[in-house]
């Protein structure tokens, strides 16, 4: 880290479970990109499997999904502000990362990747309850006419 004139930083792991850690972690690795690129490739000059600049693209279109998860994670987990309109717009929002990252990396690693993300995505938020749409049409952003085209993209 003295050498890249950065401070040692311990970077956080990740949690399987957690796609905020995985974004977290991400974060703080492209920031030492070239520190952890330097370390890793002189450990491992005698097997050739050393980080490429491959590696750190995915690891950035990754970053940058995961960026809209944790955005919307926070949003969900305000305790003073009313934030129950918001959850399908959030929701919307990562479906739109997802689709709009899958369009300009057309690359099969990110396909299955994103692939798999989606799956996950919409095995837990394929119905929303009734309150989240009360609680929209009640949005004066949003309203009844609002929801209804939320709603039809949506589940496209």
């Amino acid at each position: 880290c003295e050498e890249y004139g950065l401070r040692k930083k311990v970077i956080a792991l990740d949690t399987p479970t957690r796609w905020n850690s995985t974004y977290k972690l991400l974060h703080d690795a492209i920031a030492y990109r070239d520190v952890l690129t330097d370390m890793y490739n002189e450990s491992r000059v005698t097997d050739g499997q050393l980080i490429t600049n491959d590696h750190w693209s995915l690891a950035k279109i990754v970053h940058d999904v995961l960026e809209t998860f944790d955005n919307a994670t926070q949003i969900f987990s305000y305790v003073y502000e009313p934030n129950i309109h918001t959850v399908i717009l959030e929701c919307i929002k990562i479906i739109c990362t997802i689709k709009q990252t899958s369009l300009a990396n057309p690359g099969a690693a990110v396909k299955r990747l994103l692939d798999n993300v989606k799956v996950k995505w919409c095995a837990y938020f394929t119905k929303f309850p009734p309150i989240y749409a009360i609680a929209a049409i009640l949005d004066p952003g949003v309203k009844l006419e609002g929801l209804t085209n939320l709603l039809t993209f949506y589940y496209q």
